[in-house]
């Protein structure tokens, strides 16, 4: 059953804090409806490896059971997928996805001004990862 609207913006924010979920958006970005946990899971099981190697068994089951069992159903309480875990195949709502990332978006956008902060002085060379942090 779809939910009837989009997710919280504290919802959006606390699904974009995980990496895995992250890349299953990203996923969704790269390849069509309906989307097979299998194909899912192996994908992410490689973007996920180290850099020249290639993800184990292990990784891949690790990455599916995650998948099959916490962030895809999350997604779909989200309303963002609905997932079918007996025939292990998810869609992706593409509108409700836009619809909480523009949501997102407006509300960085509101809290950090590409002008910056005139109270603070924070500006464009202020980043988010701490790197110019004094």
């Amino acid at each position: 059953m779809a939910r009837a609207e989009s997710p919280t913006i504290d919802e959006t924010f606390e699904l974009l804090s995980h990496s895995r979920a992250r890349l299953v958006l990203q996923y969704f970005d790269q390849y069509p409806n309906p989307v097979k946990l299998e194909d899912i899971s192996e994908m992410i099981a490689r973007w996920e490896a180290p850099e020249g190697t290639s993800p184990t068994p292990e990784d891949r089951e690790l990455v599916r059971e995650n998948l099959h069992e916490e962030c895809l159903p999350w997604m779909a309480t989200l309303g963002l997928v609905t997932y079918d875990p007996d025939g292990r195949m998810a869609r992706y709502d593409g509108g409700a996805i836009s619809t909480a990332m523009a949501n997102a978006k407006m509300v960085l956008g509101f809290l950090w001004s590409a002008d910056g902060d005139a109270e603070t002085g924070l500006g464009d060379e202020h980043n988010l990862t701490g790197e110019n942090d004094r």
